[in-house]
């Protein structure tokens, strides 16, 4: 979809990294917080505490792989 408004001369998503203050309030965390539970994560991730690896159950690298990704193709979209 993003393509096709892109080639009408349409940017898809407006992003405002240039303003400070909503890089942290912005496009990672309405994906991040759309894909996964946050809360739960990071209460399972203070369970396993200093055991966290890429084969725990939930990992920065195994949970949040697939929506940083994500993030990435969306960000390629921004004006």
């Amino acid at each position: 979809m993003c393509e096709a408004f892109l080639g009408a001369g349409i940017t898809p998503i407006y992003g405002t990294f240039p303003e400070l203050w909503t890089i942290t309030q912005g496009l990672f965390d309405y994906v991040i917080g759309g894909r996964i539970d946050v809360r739960d994560f990071i209460a399972q991730m203070n369970e396993i505490g200093e055991d966290v690896g890429p084969d725990s159950a939930v990992s920065f690298q195994g949970t949040l792989l697939e929506p940083v990704q994500q993030n990435a193709r969306s960000a390629a979209v921004l004006q």
